[in-house]
């Protein structure tokens, strides 16, 4: 019976292997070049689709929210550039913080947008 316990606990444990890793598990962080970079390729596609679309008829809050989708997958790569070498909880907290911060982002990328057109950059 305690043969059993053991080789229960010891299967039991080999399934946690996977969740647990090791460091060499780990990405390399990100160059603090890679990530100027992706969050300039994100900004640029923001402020591209925006010089082609927007009208002005529209709310900033409006058009930044309508535009955000266009540009979804400069922000996935930005994403995955900011939270490459870390553990998980150092991941999802970092992709946590670049959404909160996306609309707000967008929305002064808009305004700029537009006053760049108006009175020049």
């Amino acid at each position: 019976m305690r043969h059993l316990l053991l080789l229960a606990a010891a299967f039991g444990l080999s399934g946690c292997g996977g969740e647990i890793g090791t460091a060499a598990d780990l990405t390399p962080p990100a160059t603090q070049m890679e990530l100027d970079g992706s969050q300039q390729e994100y900004i640029a596609c923001i402020l591209d689709v925006a010089k082609r679309l927007d009208d002005e008829s529209q709310r900033p809050i409006a058009f930044a929210l309508r535009i955000i989708p266009m540009c979804e997958m400069e922000f996935a790569n930005w994403v995955a550039v900011a939270t490459s070498g870390g553990n998980r909880f150092f991941r999802y907290g970092i992709a946590e913080d670049l959404q909160r911060q996306k609309e707000d982002l967008v929305i002064r990328m808009v305004v700029r947008e537009r006053l760049d057109r108006r009175f020049g950059p």
